[in-house]
């Protein structure tokens, strides 16, 4: 699959600095080649915004910035250096990309369950960073067979500051977020477990688990997540293959 776009054939608003031209680079071309790609998508699937639906995204745009007559909404563009013809195609290219990730079928992001099971577990823990091994074995013993709160040991000891005011707790977190150690012995234990401590490049870290979350197939939120992440990989995809030019003169 190749593409050709030639930026100037779609945008005669486009006017970036040379200076910026001549410091080009990957997510500055993202900037302008992904709303270009997502049409090229949109025209493969037989997916358009109508007038009606353009019209309509406009004018709540307008309520939502307060701008009550188009007077005052066309001076608004005109103060911050945007054509109405450059906002309408920034709207249109909002409302396809929309409409194209609506359009990714239940069995396609089932597909994607299936294959990324693994992938998409992520876990819920508290984590103490020590300075010590022997102090975070100490503090182990203490949690496993005295039963002290790791919660209230964490605020006491942590040297992480940013999660030691909160007991130590981290968040929710993918696999891809771990390094490979603390991945294997975090999604290798039980909900409960205290495991560590782990040497990291801060310390010794101490890790308790509270709960593993696996992707449930009917959790609406997930579903729209991989509908996007399934749109962001044929953006990706046409990008890779797209012969990208601009004139600069």
């Amino acid at each position: 699959m190749e593409i050709k776009i030639n930026i100037n054939d779609y945008s005669t608003d486009l006017k970036p600095s040379l200076d910026a031209l001549r410091a080009l680079d990957n997510s500055f071309t993202r900037s302008i080649v992904d709303p270009l790609i997502t049409n090229i998508i949109a025209s493969s699937k037989g997916v358009e915004v109508t007038d009606h639906e353009l019209q309509t995204a406009i004018d709540e745009y307008r309520y939502i910035t307060k701008f009550e007559s188009a007077e005052q909404f066309n001076q608004h563009l005109k103060d911050i250096q945007v054509s109405l013809d450059a906002f309408q195609l920034s709207i249109e290219n909002i409302l396809l990309r929309n409409k194209i990730i609506d359009s990714v079928s239940d069995s396609e992001i089932d597909a994607y369950i299936a294959e990324n099971q693994l992938s998409m577990e992520r876990v819920e823990f508290n984590s103490m960073r020590l300075s010590d091994e022997n102090q975070a074995q100490e503090i182990k013993q203490l949690v496993v067979e005295d039963d002290e709160s790791f919660l209230a040991l964490a605020e006491e000891h942590s040297k992480d500051e940013t999660t030691a005011k909160k007991g130590g707790y981290v968040g929710l977190l993918s696999r891809s977020d771990l390094t490979a150690e603390i991945e294997a012995a975090v999604f290798g234990a039980s909900e409960g477990d205290v495991i560590g401590p782990i040497k990291t490049d801060a310390g010794y870290n101490l890790f308790k688990i509270i709960k593993f979350h696996k992707p449930h197939k009917d959790d609406s939120t997930l579903r729209w997540e991989i509908k996007e992440m399934i749109f962001q990989q044929e953006l990706d995809d046409y990008f890779e293959n797209a012969d990208i030019s601009c004139d600069l003169f």
